[in-house]
């Protein structure tokens, strides 16, 4: 296509092109064109190529491969030693989900600290140690005589040592005059007549163990991998959907934005290159080029180019920082909307609305004004969070208390759409709570309905098969979790999608919508939310519904003050 032409030519002109075309546009195939025109780095080893994505995004890659006639191809997935021995096999495409890099930080030249298990932080060490009173000198003693003493005797033919070890570890929590003197045991050597058997004083070490406090790692310095001689080396490196590298704290953009510097071309693929606003355009930038808009940090950026509101809640753009910002992503960065290619797929709003019954609203009522949960005068729980009372207010809206469905009127309406009138359809489902999607699908089979579902415990070659097997036609609804699959599948062999519930965030809406779109689609996507009357749901369907937003946390703001308006009527 003419746009897809106009993609390549701009990235044969960089060696860091910055792909910020709208989904369903092919920045995929674009890119992997381009990578296939680079010369290698090291001939005897031909091209090796890593690409970074959401899972979700991972199936996308195989199935573009497949149709350039690319076979050599790994998933650096499995266990660590499967990871390492995949990432050593040479291949040249060499596909990871984003979160990868913690359990293979060998693909950016760093060592995997074993101490810490990768994770950066370990417990602070207890020092203490359990020794045979009989033949080892010791500091304090935890036989019977004392109050650490095990009273589950081993008795042969009625305990068994695993047993009594067993016995003495249920026990032992129950005893909270014990939990509280743990710390006693700190750097003592504790004399019991067991050892070298295992006996109850392996229990204290684990429980003193879980009780010590974190800090950083002293062998990796807290980072989960150390230094190490260059081992891999890349001819290109792709972090498809760029965003996830935005948050400048973050472990994951530290690790990206200090490492592949001596890779010639790194790419950064995105939908929406700033969900929440410019700020986030400075480390994707960054991860191109070492530095973005004459800054060197991120900080940098935000002082100098930004202003905090009135209230302190958010940075704004200074008097026009906005237009340079849009001029230096348009030299730097290839952008492409779908209207702009002539490509805008019809898009068809629907609300359906159902109503809580009235135990349900005076449930909802009374957890909205008094922050209290409650179900037929029988207290359930209370809180002081706002947060807290937002989740239940959701939850009350699909009918479920506690994780307990209370009323069914929500999930009966879906059921009745998906048996009704889209009975000769393939539908998506999204939902913001997973125990909401466990009760639909429930309801949905017991109606002979094909369904299948994706949470986030579903492996990623589950996931790749489940949209196969959906764009064969093989089920008919498919239930998705909005968290874990808003990019990267394609379900555009569904025209109707509903939102049993809204995730409140515009980038994760904004994607779920286009899993229905492709290039080649010309007929108009229906998405009908199913909201509750008089409740938060109405507030954030409306907000969602407004094209206005520029940023993520204007949208919360927004969303927050028409909860507040709605409760003052």
């Amino acid at each position: 296509m003419r746009h897809q032409r106009d993609a390549l030519r701009y990235a044969c002109g960089l060696d860091h092109p910055f792909l910020a075309m709208e989904m369903r546009l092919g920045k995929t195939l674009t890119t992997i064109r381009r990578l296939l025109m680079y010369t290698p780095l090291r001939p005897s080893s031909g091209l090796r190529l890593l690409i970074i994505a959401p899972n979700s995004a991972l199936g996308s890659w195989e199935r573009e491969l497949a149709d350039e006639g690319e076979t050599d191809i790994v998933f650096l997935q499995g266990t660590r030693a499967e990871r390492l021995e995949l990432l050593g096999a040479g291949a040249r495409w060499n596909l990871i989900n984003k979160e990868g890099w913690r359990h293979l930080p060998e693909i950016g030249n760093r060592r995997y600290c074993d101490t810490c298990a990768g994770n950066g932080t370990r417990r602070k060490p207890h020092g203490a140690t359990v020794v045979n009173m009989k033949t080892d000198e010791y500091t304090m003693r935890i036989d019977r005589r004392s109050k650490w003493g095990n009273q589950f005797k081993i008795v042969r033919g009625q305990m068994t040592r695993a047993q009594s070890i067993k016995a003495y570890r249920d026990w032992f929590p129950s005893q909270q005059h014990l939990v509280d003197a743990l710390p006693e045991l700190i750097d003592q050597d504790l004399g019991c007549w067991c050892k070298p058997l295992s006996c109850h004083g392996d229990v204290l070490l684990s429980l003193l163990k879980a009780q010590m406090s974190m800090e950083p790692c002293p062998d990796c310095g807290g980072k989960g991998h150390t230094s190490m001689a260059p081992e891999y080396f890349w001819d290109a490196v792709v972090l498809d959907e760029s965003t996830f590298v935005k948050f400048p704290r973050s472990q994951v953009t530290h690790f990206f934005l200090s490492n592949f510097h001596d890779v010639p071309h790194r790419w950064a693929l995105t939908g929406l290159p700033a969900p929440e606003g410019p700020l986030d355009l400075w480390t994707q930038l960054a991860w191109l080029n070492g530095h973005s808009f004459g800054c060197n940090s991120y900080w940098q950026f935000r002082v100098r180019h930004f202003e905090p509101d009135a209230i302190g809640f958010s940075w704004t753009p200074k008097p026009g920082v906005t237009q340079m910002i849009e001029a230096e992503l348009a030299s730097k960065a290839f952008c492409l909307r779908r209207q702009d290619a002539g490509m805008s797929t019809p898009k068809v709003y629907e609300r359906r609305e159902v109503e809580l019954p009235p135990k349900m609203r005076e449930a909802y009522d009374k957890a909205e004004e008094l922050f209290v949960l409650e179900y037929e005068d029988d207290e359930i729980a209370r809180t002081v969070w706002a947060t807290q009372r937002w989740h239940w207010l959701r939850q009350l809206c699909g009918g479920f208390i506690e994780q307990r469905l209370y009323w069914s009127g929500k999930i009966d309406e879906l059921v009745s759409l998906v048996t009704g009138e889209l009975v000769k359809e393939q539908v998506v489902i999204w939902f913001a709570y997973n125990v909401e999607l466990r009760a639909c699908l429930e309801a949905l089979r017991k109606k002979r309905v094909r369904a299948e579902v994706m949470l986030g415990d579903v492996k990623p070659d589950r996931r790749r098969e489940l949209e196969r097997h959906f764009r064969r036609g093989w089920f008919r609804a498919f239930l998705i979790q909005e968290a874990v699959a808003e990019t990267g599948l394609d379900l555009s062999t569904a025209d109707t999608a509903i939102y049993f519930s809204n995730h409140p965030g515009l980038e994760k809406r904004a994607q779920s919508e286009d899993r229905l779109i492709h290039p080649k689609k010309k007929s108009p996507c229906l998405y009908i939310d199913l909201v509750v009357k008089d409740s938060v749901e109405e507030v954030v369907c409306e907000q969602l519904g407004l094209k206005k937003w520029r940023s993520q946390r204007t949208f919360d703001r927004a969303v927050v003050a028409g909860i507040k308006a709605r409760r003052s009527v």
